[in-house]
């Protein structure tokens, strides 16, 4: 699997999560923006200007989330940026 972050926006039937990959890059028109000069940025655990990839949902269990044994919780969306996310797509 790849090691990128994710965001959930789902919880799935049999212990899966609906999610979208982040990146630095955007692939298509479909990336919401999570800019470093943004107020809510911190809160997110990234360190550089990325992208949520809304182009489709993937289905991922628990256990694609863990290093070592764990899972790993880097940060999270709040405030504005949550908001504007979740109107941009529709979750």
């Amino acid at each position: 699997m790849d090691p990128r972050p994710w965001i959930v926006v789902q919880l799935r039937p049999n212990n899966m999560y609906g999610c979208f990959p982040i990146s630095t890059q955007c692939y298509s028109a479909d990336c919401f923006p999570l800019s470093v000069a943004h107020p809510d940025f911190k809160a997110t655990g990234l360190t550089r200007n990325s992208y949520i990839i809304c182009t489709r949902i993937y289905a991922l269990y628990p256990e694609e989330f863990e290093l070592d044994g764990r899972q790993q919780l880097k940060g999270e969306l709040l405030g504005k940026l949550l908001s504007d996310f979740r109107k941009f797509a529709g979750v």
